[in-house]
């Protein structure tokens, strides 16, 4: 979800983007995931740091617009700008409604050692460079940028949409002097496809995107 304009998409943000968790992220108790084939017939997916599990846009709402308006982890994703509660709302509305269409969505991520939230990652399908496609991005909470967790978690995610899903193709796209978000997509087996202009969704402006892609 990563260039030299300022303002990029949700998803494509680079690996450290980031918030200063406050004491009280990570409390919510587990909930649920509800069955479908998108998140393993109601098991969590998880790696060995990690749990990927669908929001709830209430109980979420207040740890993800803290991340959302940390302008460090903004700043490639959308220019630095920070959500609106509005936008905060509607976005974590259209992950469940994505979940539900599309049997994955962009997941909540905790530390499966403490229960704290980690940020997200995942995949949800946008229109880019005039295709629908499924994009696949990650946000990770300031204080934990550096430790791997949004290849790690890029990683579940990914084989998710391959194994369970069945998606043929997947993307990523970022700035291109976002180095951490590439070196992630390469990481994965993400391959370089191409750039183009892509309209920013927060300021209007034109900005230039480079695309990684793979194919099953």
């Amino acid at each position: 979800m990563l260039r030299v304009v300022p303002g990029l998409r949700q998803g494509s943000p680079r690996e450290v983007p980031g918030i200063s968790t406050p004491h009280w992220f990570g409390t919510a108790p587990m909930k649920p995931i509800p069955s479908s084939p998108g998140n393993d017939h109601g098991m969590p997916l998880s790696s060995p740091r990690l749990l990927l599990e669908p929001f709830d846009p209430e109980s979420d709402y207040a740890a993800f617009h803290a991340l959302a308006t940390n302008r460090n982890v903004m700043r490639y994703i959308s220019g630095g700008l920070p959500y609106s509660p509005e936008r905060s709302h509607d976005f974590l509305a259209r992950q469940r409604a994505h979940l539900r269409e599309h049997g994955y969505a962009r997941w909540r991520l905790r530390l499966r050692d403490s229960g704290r939230f980690a940020g997200l990652c995942g995949a949800e399908m946008k229109t880019l460079d005039g295709e629908r496609v499924p994009e696949l991005g990650w946000w990770i909470v300031e204080e934990l940028w550096g430790q791997g967790l949004a290849t790690e978690a890029a990683q579940v995610a990914l084989d998710h949409l391959w194994r369970h899903i069945g998606i043929p193709r997947i993307t990523s796209c970022a700035y291109p002097d976002n180095a951490p978000s590439i070196r992630i997509m390469q990481k994965i087996g993400l391959q370089y496809e191409k750039h183009f202009w892509e309209e920013s969704p927060f300021t209007g402006e034109r900005l230039w995107l480079s695309m990684y892609s793979r194919t099953r």
